[in-house]
This record gives structure tokens, C-alpha cells and sequence, in this order.
């Protein structure tokens, strides 16, 4: 008398192991989440200027490309306004500031943005504003005494060629800017956070 109830019961458990592992193939994309990877193809189209393209996808898809403050502090980023990606990362008091991973330090990353102000007042040759970065900006955060060091033999570089090759960086208009940027994206809270890693 007893049997049906158990097949039942054994029904019920395979139906919903079955629709465990929909909703696993569902949220799995060739092991990345299916989120992030549509968000990062969203980004790429917008980049390569589809943008009706990448917004059909947002669309469809239901997942917008970046929250606005990450959108605006990427932007500050690869274009050098530092001020404004300082202020977006700390927030304001009608702007909350841009959360980040587990150990991860906001002024660990004002560091890398204020070097990078710093590199690119060099490349220029002004050097009148470059040690002014360089003892009011950089040095205050007491970061790593033997990167300041390095840092400021910089200012002995006979020219821009140098610079680069002395400080093993390639210049504004090199990748310098998106490789700083691939490196703060890294700190961000992971749902804040594009990584191409993904595809790697």
C-alpha cells in the first residue's frame, strides 16, 4: 500500500534534481557566469561603437553594462581626468564611492592613478608640475619609500624615450591607461568588476 507514495516521492526528487541542473545550465556559460559574460560582450560592442547592437543585447538579455558610477569612473580613467575618477572612487556626500573586493585599499589605488598623472606630466616635460605631484601628491599616501625613489629619478630622463624606456612604460598613448585600468577594475567588488579574464 505503501509503494505508490515512495515512487512518487522518487518522481518528485528527479524532477527536481532535473531542475537544479536547468537553472545551473541556465546561469553557466562554458564555466563563467552567463552574467558577466554577456555584460562583457555589451561592453565590447560598445567599444567597437555598436551601440544600438550592445543596447538590444542589454535589452534582451536584461542585464545592464555598468552601474553609472563605474561607467563614469572607467571613462575618467582611460581619459586622465584623474580628479574625477579620485572623487568617483571616495564618493561624496551625494555620491556613494565605488565598493571594493576583500583587502583591497582605496589609496593603494590612488597610488596607481596619481603615478600614472605623475608618468604622463613627465612624458610631457613638465616638470614643474610632475614634482609638484610627486611631493604633494604621491609621497603623502606612504606608499613604498623605494617606488618613490624610483619615481623621482625619473625627473633626471633626458626626454620622453627615455622616460619610457627608464620607468618600462609606453606613454599616454600607449596601453598604459587601460592596463592601469584593468588593474583598479581587478580591486573593484566583483559585481562592479568586467574582467576579460573570462575569456582567457
Amino acid at each position: 500500500m505503501h509503494l505508490q507514495p515512495e515512487d512518487d516521492d522518487k518522481t518528485k526528487h528527479a524532477s527536481n534534481g532535473a531542475s537544479d541542473r536547468d537553472a545551473h545550465e541556465i546561469n553557466d556559460f562554458y564555466g563563467h557566469n552567463r552574467q558577466e559574460v554577456t555584460r562583457i560582450i555589451i561592453q565590447s560592442l560598445s567599444d567597437l561603437g555598436y551601440q544600438s547592437t550592445a543596447n538590444q543585447l542589454s535589452q534582451e538579455s536584461g542585464f545592464e553594462l555598468e552601474v553609472p558610477n563605474v561607467a563614469a569612473f572607467r571613462t575618467a580613467v582611460q581619459s586622465g581626468n584623474w580628479v574625477e575618477a579620485e572623487a568617483l572612487l571616495f564618493g561624496s556626500s551625494d555620491r556613494e564611492g565605488l565598493p571594493l573586493c576583500e583587502g583591497a585599499k582605496r589609496d593603494d589605488m590612488v597610488f596607481l592613478m596619481r603615478q600614472q598623472k605623475y608618468l604622463e606630466l613627465l612624458e610631457l616635460r613638465d616638470l614643474s608640475k610632475a614634482l609638484m605631484v610627486l611631493r604633494q601628491e604621491l609621497t603623502p599616501l606612504h606608499h613604498d619609500v623605494s617606488r618613490l625613489h624610483a619615481l623621482s629619478s625619473l625627473i633626471m630622463c633626458r626626454g620622453a624615450d627615455d622616460l619610457r624606456q627608464q620607468a618600462r612604460w609606453d606613454g599616454a598613448n600607449g596601453s598604459s591607461r587601460k592596463d592601469l585600468l584593468s588593474e583598479l577594475s581587478s580591486r573593484l567588488h566583483r559585481r562592479l568588476s568586467l574582467s576579460a579574464a573570462l575569456f582567457y
